[in-house]
């Protein structure tokens, strides 16, 4: 009897994907869940008459390239176009429900400067508002710079598994998963939230630190940090600082993207800028004195950076940042314009670009589409041979929003918002 051979079937490979893919499938589940809540509790009808606005907030702390990976997901998961999607930093929305909503009572004065420490599941971000108006608008500023770490609760998580792990050593492998998932749900819902050190501590009366965010809702966290304060500030004759902890402390972020609140400036974390040569090319531009070192080195243009925006400047979205460009080019040239936007988080902006003990990176390149316009807005000249060609100025045009930069271009007094940003991701 023959002996037939089992057909051996090819392992399916495992789909992989990108980040930011895994991302816009959450969100799509996400935004595919809420229009199915809406439409069980008001209705289809209502919901077909009722326009929708998406805000996704983001940590304060996030790169430019890791927020615009963000709006891409987003777009992707069907919640509009990337210009249709608010991204807001989450700290500027824990400010604005917990100034507006929670802590009126407290009696804040203009120019009172408050912290807002948004404690979450992956990082923390603090920043410094200072009160610039009370009425009729509620209106705040950046006062310092702001900075954030990755090490918010879900770390604590982390540390607690590996600290059990420490403890049972082989028996740990023996647990059930359906127990192990019990252990972590319960230190996470219960003892993370309501553990308080045993140590005895002093209970001080402070005359604003605003904590919040879903690990800012810990006592124990509550506790350390007013201590901490206590302890750096003994022999101080300074008026002890308040750290409030308003009720729902955990949803903040989420209550104030939807309130909104006017920040009329903030300070910029990073140093932005261009290379020299971008600005005016020296085998293009007619001062010949450009082609050397700006900083008078006495050698060609090498690397050397113009910086627009250096770390800690105070940037309002009412006076955005103009930079500068020039090109020549042929009359049946082309239009469109591509230029490499740099960043550097060192403390302060450097000379050139390839320092290496104060790195450059390239944040993102701007593509500047000036083929709508008519030639006839640009200057035409008479070059060597008799070649004619147009002299095309225009200004780059950057403004800092809650969460993300924004671009366009300005030429002939007109704005153009045909600028396309490309982040070069990490």
């Amino acid at each position: 009897m023959p002996i037939r051979k089992r057909s051996m079937r090819a392992t399916p490979k495992l789909e992989t994907k990108r980040p930011v893919d895994l991302v816009a499938d959450y969100l799509s589940c996400l935004r595919k869940h809420t229009l199915e809540s809406l439409i069980r509790k008001y209705g289809g009808a209502f919901l077909d008459a009722t326009p929708i606005d998406y805000i996704l907030t983001v940590p304060a702390m996030w790169s430019d390239s890791a927020k615009s990976l963000t709006l891409q997901a987003a777009e992707s998961a069907g919640f509009g176009s990337q210009s249709e999607i608010q991204l807001v930093s989450e700290p500027d929305a824990a400010a604005a429900w917990t100034l507006l909503r929670e802590v009126q009572h407290h009696g804040l004065k203009l120019h009172d400067a408050f912290v807002v420490v948004d404690c979450g599941g992956g990082t923390v971000d603090l920043i410094s508002y200072e009160i610039v108006e009370l009425s009729p608008t509620f209106t705040v500023k950046e006062c310092a710079v702001g900075t954030g770490k990755l090490c918010g609760s879900t770390f604590l998580n982390q540390a607690f598994e590996e600290l059990v792990k420490l403890r049972l050593g082989e028996r740990y492998g023996l647990m059930k998963q359906v127990s192990r998932n019990k252990m972590l749900d319960q230190f996470e819902d219960t003892l993370k939230r309501d553990f308080m050190d045993t140590e005895a501590e002093s209970e001080f009366s402070c005359p604003a630190i605003l904590l919040v965010g879903g690990f800012g809702s810990s006592e124990y966290l509550f506790k350390r940090l007013k201590s901490e304060l206590v302890r750096k500030r003994q022999g101080e004759d300074i008026k002890p600082l308040e750290i409030l902890q308003p009720p729902n402390a955990w949803s903040a972020v989420a209550r104030g993207a939807a309130l909104g609140i006017h920040i009329s400036s903030r300070r910029a974390r990073r140093h932005y800028g261009t290379e020299f040569s971008e600005i005016f090319n020296p085998d293009k531009h007619p001062l010949k004195n450009l082609t050397y070192c700006p900083y008078g080195e006495g050698r060609l243009c090498d690397h050397c950076m113009e910086w627009y925006i250096t770390r800690g400047d105070q940037i309002s979205e009412d006076d955005p940042i103009s930079v500068p460009f020039y090109h020549r080019v042929g009359l049946d040239d082309s239009m469109i314009f591509t230029h490499t936007l740099f960043e550097c988080e060192g403390e302060s902006p450097p000379k050139y670009g390839n320092q290496d003990d104060n790195p450059v990176k390239k944040l993102c390149s701007l593509v500047s589409d000036l083929s709508g316009m008519p030639k006839g807005s640009f200057i035409e000249r008479m070059g060597p041979h008799s070649i004619a060609y147009l002299e095309v100025h225009f200004q780059l045009v950057i403004t800092r929003q809650s969460a993300m930069l924004v671009f366009h271009l300005e030429s002939c007094g007109e704005r153009y918002d045909t600028v396309a940003v490309k982040y070069l991701h990490d």
